[in-house]
């Protein structure tokens, strides 16, 4: 899943860009950062910045 407030592209364009906080999450982990783009014809996906990552998904906070 792939959850931020504002995501933009130009029509014509193959590139999607946001400069909001962005999350991607699955049941394995969660990436989380500012700033995004998806670029489909170089099929990549770029976090600008604040990049944090989870492992376990969203909201799993286990201790050893």
């Amino acid at each position: 899943t792939l959850r931020t407030d504002f995501l933009e592209g130009e029509e014509n364009s193959n590139i999607l860009q946001t400069d909001e906080v962005v999350q991607i999450s699955t049941d394995k982990y969660t990436v989380t950062g500012k700033g995004m783009q998806i670029d489909f014809v170089k099929r990549s996906l770029v976090l600008l910045s604040d990049v944090k990552a989870q492992l376990g998904g969203i909201g799993k906070n286990e201790s050893n």
